[in-house]
């Protein structure tokens, strides 16, 4: 196994600047309700009408399927639900004990990527900040040439995959701290050989909170991803058509002119 070097350096007394960013969290939604928000989000970003927002959630079990896995026809095996996206890769799995985080930010003139901006250096910090976020919580994970994302010794537990418009980003990473036995294991995820991707609690015996892992990254969201909590929004009960509503915990007003509360519920 050959680790690829850590490449965020925060040099002393740097003061980046930092963005706002807002967290929307929501205990368990449909991954296409989720999917169709995440779109909503990246075109008000993309107008600058929002600031970058932070998505926290879980999903029912299912598959998705990235571009490489519907160009080469790779399904997933019987008694596994899928659902087509258009990120990158092959086949993710997604279910209970999996933290699934959608950063839909705006990386132009990014103050973390001086210089040349690409898709591979953006992977990048999102890396450091699993891994600095599990390290917070005694779990040493790691990068591995084989495929990007978080590793645990041999085995893969938080896999990136992205798309872009115009340089906001949408779908994002999941991290699998205490997902079901053999679900995950069972599937050739991104071309891995079977049961190389696992979870946290099955590499090492650490069984996590998804509570604690989300307090651990959002202490690293500033210095990893140079973003500034402004608030926090809660997904509310909804009916089938009616799409996510959020309900806003306690947040500042961004100074884009608009109420946070009456843009983001949807209605």
């Amino acid at each position: 196994m050959s680790k690829i070097p850590n490449p965020v350096h925060n040099m002393p007394g740097d003061a980046p600047q930092l963005r706002d960013c807002l967290l929307l969290r929501a205990e368990r939604l449909p991954l296409p309700d989720a999917d169709a928000e995440m779109r909503r989000l990246q075109q008000l970003r993309l107008a600058d009408v929002i600031c970058d927002a932070l998505i926290f959630v879980e999903h029912p079990e299912i598959v998705t399927l990235g571009r490489r896995a519907q160009v080469d026809n790779i399904a997933p095996p019987p008694g596994y639900a899928s659902f087509p996206l258009d990120r990158g890769g092959g086949i993710t799995w997604h279910g209970p004990g999996q933290l699934t985080i959608y950063p839909v930010f705006a990386w132009r003139g990014e103050p973390k990527l001086p210089g040349d901006r690409n898709i591979g250096r953006i992977t990048d910090l999102l890396e450091e900040w699993i891994i600095r976020g599990l390290a917070r919580l005694g779990v040493t994970a790691n990068r591995d040439n084989r495929m990007r994302g978080a590793w645990v010794g041999e085995h893969k537990i938080a896999s990136i995959g992205l798309a872009f418009s115009r340089w906001v980003s949408r779908h994002g990473l999941t991290i699998n701290y205490d997902t079901p036995p053999a679900r995950v294991e069972n599937l050739s995820c991104c071309g891995l050989a079977d049961g190389t991707t696992t979870s946290i609690a099955a590499a090492t015996g650490t069984r996590l909170r998804r509570t604690d892992l989300e307090a651990t990254l959002l202490e690293e969201l500033a210095p990893v991803l140079g973003r500034k909590l402004i608030g926090r929004m809660q997904a509310k009960e909804s009916g089938p058509s009616s799409g996510i509503h959020w309900e806003m915990e306690n947040a500042r007003q961004p100074s884009f002119g608009f109420e946070l509360n009456e843009l983001l519920a949807g209605e």
